[in-house]
């Protein structure tokens, strides 16, 4: 009731202030989120239009070295000597490349920056396209032979009076471009990357992506097959043997790539194979010679991207939520002065239920009406406190009596039943058991042993094992102390737990026929405790056991004899 009415004063205030606000805000997110929307895609388009332009400049300046290096009298001379010392004076000034060779018309490799000897490239894919064409052009994506490292080439005409004698070719990394992609990224939730004119990654952030020549044409991605040693595997004209596999891309990203590849500008929505909406702007690239075009994409995430809408948006409306806010936020405090005793007041009843009734109540009530019903509530409850206390040390009195009683027949018994009573209590509480139980299970482990008073002097200080008749007699002891405390008013629950403290949990103590769960958790909280310090402990017929054999012997009985999740509690009191 408490509560409904503070709900309802909060509720009216809220519909009253706050429906105008959504209403307005509404209709700004929609005009902004437009324009903003409108912007950003010319934005990425812009954007995307100069990744083209610095790619193009990059290939420009490589194609333009590579050009030079084929007019080069000599690398024309085809003096392998003289075209190995250019070719590396080359490589050490320009470091986009991985490799500068030169090819004689029938295929033979005569000399290369790396200084390695040459070898027949007659039978090379590239070879065959230069000498269908004949003519300058920029390659689509394909492994190296000499590092396994995917890059594209630049292929030069060589010629001399009598017309063309060889080819050029200049291997150039794509981390170059890789990392003229990266410099260029334009913040978080949006990235760029770049095909070749077949479709095939030049650069992209997931670099696997580049290595296995993912393409977004044919929805592939090619892998170098390899020998059992991890070395690639060659055909007989030292091309990579390759293995193709299918990958999945949005079908609307999949045209917004041949569009590009056209020579196609422009942008475009889509949803990527996660669900998220994208924005993608996309542009091609115009290579020199007789090259294919490639294709540059930035793609931005549009929730991310529409961020700065909802943060205008924020601007926009902050001045009105703060007195909005204002408002709501006088109601509440007013309607919580009001109700937040009571409710103290109430959770304190519960905890007085719960019998926690030593905790004050707290807080400043004031002097007015709610105040004085709380000091009055404090006064009952300090009074059932202390009732409470009087009880507790009633029942202490009674244990110690008993327990006295014990002693006078059995020494061991008194400090075995307190050392269990203080493992018992702390199992308990790492199980996140109330004060109240751990109070009910203290009480238990101290009493737990006090049927033995019933049990005959000969057998209880016997040094030897006892015999089969003598064992009977002795598992009476459970039932006897159950007897003697169920007697005591109030004390049933404790004299049910002592009863059990033997039975296992597979149902193979004493007394019989009663196993799992029906076992009081007390009992079997005390069954633990008791078995490991009976087992650490001197008896009249032998030595202590030793700390790491009773732990073992636990964790071996759990299941069985033991619930494991009490052992689980009892192992890291241990630990501490």
């Amino acid at each position: 009731m408490l509560k409904s009415i503070r709900t309802e004063l909060f509720i009216v205030t809220v519909l009253m202030v706050i429906i105008p606000l959504i209403t307005c805000s509404i209709f700004n997110y929609y005009i902004i989120s437009r324009d903003v929307g409108t912007k950003m895609r010319e934005d990425s388009l812009v954007f995307t239009l100069s990744v083209a332009r610095n790619i193009r400049s990059l290939i420009d300046k490589s194609y333009a070295v590579a050009e030079e290096l084929s007019a080069n009298t000599d690398i024309s001379s085809f003096n392998p000597a003289n075209q190995e010392m250019i070719l590396r004076q080359a490589a050490s000034r320009h470091p986009q490349f991985d490799l500068l060779f030169v090819q004689d018309i029938h295929g033979w490799q005569t000399a290369n920056s790396l200084g390695v000897p040459g070898s027949d490239r007659s039978g090379r894919w590239w070879y065959k396209k230069f000498m269908s064409l004949q003519t300058p052009f920029v390659s689509k994506s394909y492994y190296t032979t000499t590092d396994n490292t995917a890059v594209t080439s630049i292929f030069m005409p060589v010629y001399s009076l009598d017309g063309l004698i060889g080819i050029l070719g200049a291997d150039l990394k794509l981390d170059s471009i890789q990392d003229l992609v990266e410099q260029l990224t334009i913040g978080k939730g949006s990235y760029t990357y770049i095909l070749d004119g077949q479709g095939t990654v030049v650069a992209h952030p997931d670099k696997n992506q580049v290595a296995e020549l993912y393409n977004y044409q044919t929805l592939t991605r090619t892998i170098q097959q390899k020998d059992a040693n991890g070395i690639p595997l060659r055909d007989r004209y030292n091309n990579h043997i390759t293995q193709e596999y299918p990958i999945s891309v949005p079908e609307k990203l999949h045209e917004v790539v041949s569009l590009a590849l056209q020579g196609e500008s422009g942008t475009a929505e889509y949803q990527d194979l996660s669900g998220n909406d994208m924005i993608c702007a996309y542009t091609a690239v115009y290579l020199p010679g007789n090259s294919e075009n490639w294709a540059v994409i930035t793609v931005d995430n549009k929730t991310t991207a529409m961020a700065t809408a909802t943060q205008i948006i924020d601007k926009n409306t902050w001045g009105t939520a703060i007195a909005l806010i204002g408002t709501i936020l006088i109601v509440y405090l007013l309607s919580r002065r009001i109700t937040h005793p009571i409710l103290l007041m109430d959770e304190q009843i519960k905890r007085i239920t719960r019998g926690q009734l030593h905790k004050p109540l707290a807080g400043d009530f004031g002097k007015n009406e709610v105040g004085r019903l709380a000091h009055s509530f404090e006064d009952m409850r300090a009074t059932l406190a202390k009732v409470q206390t009087e009880q507790e040390n009633m029942f202490l009195s009674t244990i110690r009596a008993l327990v006295m009683a014990l002693e006078s027949k059995d020494g061991y018994t008194h400090s075995h039943s307190v050392e269990v009573a203080e493992i018992a209590t702390k199992v308990a509480a790492e199980l996140g058991l109330s004060q109240q139980e751990q109070f009910k299970i203290k009480f238990a482990a101290l009493l737990h042993d006090i049927g033995k008073i019933g049990i005959p002097d000969h057998i209880l200080n016997k040094n030897g094992s006892l015999s089969d008749e003598e064992w009977d007699t002795m598992r009476q002891h459970p039932t006897i102390g159950a007897k003697i405390i169920s007697t005591i008013p109030n004390m049933e629950e404790i004299a049910h737990i002592i009863k059990h403290h033997h039975s296992r949990w597979d149902g193979k103590g004493y007394p019989g026929g009663i196993l799992g769960e029906n076992i009081p958790l007390g009992a079997r909280i005390i069954a633990v405790a008791d078995a490991f310090q009976a087992m650490t402990s001197d008896r009249p017929y032998r030595q202590a056991l030793s700390y790491q054999y009773a732990i073992a012997e636990i964790r071996r009985c759990a299941g069985n004899q033991f619930d494991a999740q009490i052992i689980d509690a009892f192992l890291k009191v241990a630990d501490q």
